[in-house]
């Protein structure tokens, strides 16, 4: 609501035009995925085993493998360009913390091998690597000749951050 009133909107249905911001919307998506798996995995095993090599046994033996799963099912039940964009980003979103807790297991080779012909998924977890930072991808999306009129982030969480975005 607080964003919605920033940039004028009077419904919350404005943010959400894909058609408008679509790349910008998935752009968040990962970012908000990996910024909640960071958390959820941080509360699960708590921070002290966050980066403990012995639970990558498990995450490449139990955890992937139904994640990846659940991506396929998911991408396959829609034909909608943009709902199949939106669960690859939030796997993404998953792999690009896997990266940060455990990156000599985790490699930008791990994630081609992993996405295997879906060399796309490769060069987007790549994308969102070199511009993980709000301002990074706007000034990105700027150079491309994308206008965004409105953004769409729940995860605000500084005035440094509303700033970034009131630049756009």
């Amino acid at each position: 609501a607080q964003y919605a009133k920033m940039v004028g909107a009077e419904e919350y249905e404005e943010i959400l035009r894909i058609n408008d911001h679509g790349m910008f919307n998935l752009w968040t998506e990962i970012h908000a995925r990996a910024n909640g798996y960071y958390f959820t995995r941080k509360y699960t095993v708590g921070e002290e085993n966050l980066q403990d090599e012995a639970l990558v046994p498990d995450i490449l033996n139990r955890e992937i493998p139904i994640q990846r799963q659940r991506l396929y099912r998911e991408y396959h039940s829609t034909s909608n360009g943009y709902e199949q964009a939106y669960h690859v980003a939030q796997y993404i979103g998953r792999l690009i913390t896997l990266q940060r807790l455990y990156p000599d297991t985790f490699t930008d080779d791990w994630v081609a091998q992993h996405f295997e012909v879906n060399t796309w998924m490769t060069e987007w977890f790549l994308f969102y690597k070199r511009h993980s930072t709000l301002g990074d991808a706007a000034n990105h999306f700027k150079e491309m000749g994308t206008d965004f009129s409105a953004i769409y982030t729940g995860y605000l969480g500084s005035e440094r951050q509303l700033q970034i975005v009131s630049d756009f």
